[in-house]
């Protein structure tokens, strides 16, 4: 008896986005391996512009007729695709210049009881007029048309995805993906606005820390706390004894900033207080505010991150351009910068887990607000502020999944917006659950501006040969990409952080 191509896929103890990408990533690599042996082209990762100039993303085309087909054949890799999202399908396509695209082949991962054909295709003749043939393909079909057409020896059931994404990898073309993601991106949020996920590395410029610096400031707090109250002739500790401390307490907290800051947290925060207790923590956010802005200081460059995004937020207009800002920070920098850039533009933080309420701007703050000045924001108290920075802040957040409106905001703008992410390097363990959990549903795709590393600033690879190198870094990469791509995430890779400014002018 023959083997099922995707025994093997559904059999693994694996997650169902990790299932759905090993699934499209078998698709691709089939097709490629199908035209390289009859010596033809197929491009994945295709972007096409539409009638309006706009800019769409499909999984692949075929360029000629390929079995029954007739080309160019436009493809697209589903799960799953309810009538809203396939008719959204259809208008898209429908927008394409005529006569561009012959076929449109839509593979979904499900058996056949659960698609519904003849409603797509009432669907389909309602939008396109029938002008572009539909042609739907269930698992049974896959199989089938995979099988016909092989020539060529594959035990499905010992396929090697590790092979299959470096194939892919290797088909693409990293600096043509990066112009066509830029170009794709502007035309989305000219016409549908974006969402901003921010992190800390927008507030760098203004020399507040970075995750682990705060770590490093607050165990200075720890050192500096100690207290030698049953021996009377201890004196002060000198400075480098307290420069030594400072060492061995980061040698013992280790590289897990999760359970330093569960520490951190336990050796500042009020001893006689209970945990969680308005007063427990307000001892803890005063001294973390503290070290957040210890440094703080304005940028000698007048092109600065939160600069252009707070000029881009004050210009946009509504439903385009930047609708709302979900940041990962505590400060209230943002809130400055678009107050320079307009001080009668209107802003709503959103501090306490609560939905905006007014048509003033909303910028939320899902870990928590810790600003420089309480009096700039009314009812705001810091003993209030329920700051997620702990390993039980971030459990209980997870826990709550979508009971909580600091959740809530972040899955629905995932499923529904455009999101841009600046400043974040995607290791928040919360926000890679929401990825996950919203990475099929989304309708549109994720962005991330990622720093790329460079010979220049390595620390090894200066004394190889450049060539090595940069094969290393090529490689490295694509794996990231690839991994991100798991997620929905596509990424916009940048060499220097002065790019970005440059980035987010094209963008927006």
């Amino acid at each position: 008896m023959e083997k099922k191509p995707f025994k093997n896929i559904k059999s693994k103890s694996i997650s169902i986005s990790e299932e759905q990408y090993m699934f499209e990533k078998y698709i691709l690599y089939y097709f490629l391996e199908e035209f390289k042996l009859k010596k033809e082209t197929i491009f994945t990762d295709f972007v096409i512009e539409t009638n309006d100039n706009n800019s769409l993303k499909f999984d692949a085309i075929l360029p000629k007729d390929w079995k029954n087909l007739k080309g160019p054949v436009l493809i697209e890799i589903r799960k799953k695709l309810n009538k809203k999202e396939f008719s959204k399908i259809a208008q898209n396509i429908n927008s394409l210049p005529k006569n561009e695209i012959k076929t449109f082949l839509l593979i979904l991962n499900v058996d056949s009881i659960s698609i519904n054909e003849p409603d797509y295709r009432e669907i389909w003749q309602e939008v396109t007029d029938g002008q572009i043939e539909l042609n739907i393909w269930d698992l049974k079909q896959v199989e089938n048309n995979m099988r016909l057409s092989h020539n060529y020896k594959s035990n499905y059931n010992d396929l090697n995805f590790a092979e299959i994404e470096k194939t892919l990898i290797e088909e693409t073309t990293e600096k043509q993906s990066i112009s066509d993601n830029i170009g794709v991106l502007k035309n989305l949020i000219a016409t549908n606005g974006c969402v901003l996920f921010l992190g800390s590395g927008v507030s760098k410029e203004y020399e507040l820390p970075l995750w682990h610096e705060l770590i490093n400031g607050l165990s200075e707090d720890v050192v500096n706390n100690l207290e030698f109250s049953n021996d009377k002739e201890a004196e002060e500790l000198n400075y480098l004894e307290k420069i030594m401390l400072k060492k061995e307490l980061n040698y013992l907290l280790g590289s897990n900033t999760l359970l330093a800051a569960n520490y951190l947290e336990s050796g500042i925060s009020n001893p006689e207080a209970e945990l969680g207790e308005p007063n427990y923590r307000k001892e803890f956010n005063q001294r973390l505010r503290g070290v957040l802005y210890e440094k703080y200081e304005e940028p000698s460059n007048s092109d600065s991150q939160l600069k252009e995004i707070a000029e881009k937020i004050v210009s946009s207009k509504k439903n385009r351009g930047i609708t709302k800002v979900i940041t990962y920070n505590y400060d209230d920098l943002l809130q400055r910068e678009i107050k320079k850039a307009n001080p009668d533009f209107e802003i709503e933080t959103v501090f306490r887990g609560d939905v905006a309420q007014s048509n003033r701007f909303p910028i939320y703050h899902v870990h928590g607000f810790l600003p420089e000045d309480d009096s700039k924001y009314k009812e705001y108290e810091i003993k209030d502020q329920e700051i997620v920075f702990t390993e039980k802040s971030y459990f209980d957040l997870q826990q709550l999944k979508n009971k909580s409106e600091r959740n809530r905001v972040q899955s629905k703008a995932l499923r529904r917006n455009i999101v841009v992410m600046v400043g974040l390097s995607l290791n928040d363990p919360n926000l890679r659950r929401l990825l996950l959990e919203t990475e099929k549903e989304a309708e549109v795709k994720t962005y991330v501006l990622l720093h790329s590393h460079s010979i220049k600033k390595s620390k090894y690879l200066k004394d190889l040969k450049t060539q090595v190198g940069n094969r290393f870094l090529e490689r490295h990469h694509q794996i990231l990409r690839q991994n991100l791509l798991k997620l929905g995430v596509d990424v916009i890779w940048y060499e220097n952080h002065e790019d970005v400014v440059k980035i987010l002018k094209q963008i927006f």
